[in-house]
């Protein structure tokens, strides 16, 4: 009685999923021995559901003497109407071996029989890396036969992954297995980067080296790992949402050519470049060492500036900062040829009494060409205004910005005695002291700047008020500090 008409047998490989919900975790030298066994409508009188079937699994093509099988595995049914088996068989190495299916009846007449090896079929199979080669001449299995519960993933495949075969969704989170990257995890549907890290997990979710934030702030979609399609991920394109496959960056600045607004950096923009004339992809168009965003003239290599933008070049401009005043006699008198106002004072150079002292009043006592706060002689009677306002060499303490300070007609530089009023200027003893302002009008030798050493009398023997000499006296105070 020949019972079985077809064995077709495909072994796959299980990786480090379990091989079906209760089959644990499966090394890289498991397999799943997948069967399908074909039977005859009239099996003689014997129920179907009487036999079970076992298989040996052993190397080469007999099994000598002392060698050792993988087997008998207890062949159990997942899917009954195409009588389709399935074993996880232990340390199956690369090599050829040879395939045992055997019957075994649950009826021991049946049994007896069939002596428990009547049926003895054998076929030699190739199992090479993760994929095994069926090396037979017989009908090919169509997978696609088994799927039932039509959710795209073979019946096998199912039982491999651990998800269930007449269930769509196995973990029942709304989302078919087919396309549910953790199909027993309901948390859990989707790693788009297929890193193995749930997306809701995953802080880089297409894993082009940009995160989910980044990509964010650069408008790339953190879904699709080359957002422009040119080739370059996110991650290290230098324009990620511009194709630019070429990853041109002129200027060096980690943005490439395709989305830089400067391409040469050189402080122009494209489009500026194109309305001057000037190109964009060169620096300096007019090779006079000055970038073209810093040069008012960068089509003309003579020039570079314009100081005070009248639309002569410096280098042609007479007058650069446009203060009426020629370059070359600035620099002479010492103003800056562009600052039209050197001291800031908000007088122009050309019309400031002291351009490069700040003097924004402009006070100019004498009405010369110098104003007060840089005229030594503010009242310009001869005397320097320093010798004015103390007793130096002329003895007096006179107005700085009054030349006659007494009134009688004599500029104090002149005046013999410039703070008292002597319109005779009578000086008897001709030491240049007038005699209204000389205690010894008839001895040259007694003036106000005659020596006078202190002396227990305290006397003033040369009439400047004080017993010594007041111009090279210190005054200390008597009370306080």
């Amino acid at each position: 009685m020949k019972i079985i008409k077809t064995i077709m047998t495909i072994i796959f490989l299980c990786t480090i999923i379990g091989c079906g919900s209760s089959s644990g975790t499966v090394t890289a030298q498991q397999r799943l021995l997948i069967v399908k066994i074909t039977e005859p409508q009239d099996l003689g009188g014997v129920d179907k559901d009487e036999l079970s079937y076992q298989a040996v699994l052993y190397q080469g093509t007999t099994l000598e003497s002392g060698e050792s099988a993988f087997g008998p595995a207890e062949l159990a049914s997942y899917n009954a109407d195409e009588d389709l088996y399935y074993s996880r068989i232990d340390n199956i190495l690369d090599g050829a071996y040879t395939l045992q299916i055997r019957l075994v009846s649950n009826d021991p007449a049946l049994a007896v029989s069939t002596s428990l090896g009547l049926m003895n079929i054998t076929q030699t199979i190739t199992i090479s890396g993760n994929e095994t080669t069926v090396e037979a001449n017989i009908d090919q299995w169509t997978a696609e036969a088994f799927d039932d519960d039509g959710d795209g993933v073979f019946n096998y495949d199912e039982i491999v992954f651990g998800t269930d075969p007449n269930n769509t969704d196995t973990d029942g989170d709304g989302i078919s297995d087919s396309i549910d990257a953790f199909p027993i995890n309901a948390s859990e549907s989707y790693d788009i980067d297929a890193d193995g890290l749930p997306d809701g997990q995953d802080n880089d979710t297409d894993n082009d080296g940009l995160s989910n934030q980044a990509e964010k702030s650069a408008g790339t979609n953190p879904l699709n790992s080359d957002s422009d399609y040119d080739g370059v991920l996110d991650g290290k394109d230098n324009c990620p949402v511009a194709e630019n496959a070429s990853q041109t960056d002129t200027d060096g600045d980690g943005l490439g050519d395709a989305c830089d607004p400067d391409k040469d950096g050189d402080g122009l923009t494209n489009s500026q470049e194109a309305q001057k004339g000037t190109n964009e992809l060169k620096q300096d168009t007019d090779g006079d060492a000055c970038l073209d965003g810093d040069d008012m003239f960068p089509n003309n290599a003579g020039e570079c500036n314009d100081n005070d933008g009248d639309g002569i070049g410096d280098n042609a401009d007479a007058d650069d900062d446009n203060d009426g005043i020629n370059d070359v006699i600035e620099i002479k008198q010492g103003t800056n040829p562009l600052l039209p106002d050197t001291d800031g004072d908000g007088v122009k150079d050309k019309v400031d009494n002291c351009p490069l002292l700040s003097n924004p009043g402009q006070a100019n006592n004498d009405g010369d060409s110098m104003g007060d706060d840089c005229d030594l002689d503010d009242d310009n009677d001869g005397v320097a205004d320093t010798e004015e306002e103390v007793i130096g060499d002329d003895g007096f303490i006179t107005n700085r910005l009054l030349s006659d300070t007494d009134g009688d007609g004599f500029d104090d530089s002149k005046d013999n005695c410039a703070t008292l009023y002597n319109v005779l200027q009578t000086d008897t003893d001709g030491d240049g002291f007038g005699d209204v302002c000389d205690c010894g009008p008839t001895d040259f030798k007694i003036n106000q700047l005659s020596p006078d050493l202190p002396d227990p009398q305290a006397i003033d023997s040369n009439c400047d008020g004080i017993d010594g000499n007041r111009y090279k006296a210190v005054f200390v105070s008597t009370a306080g500090t």
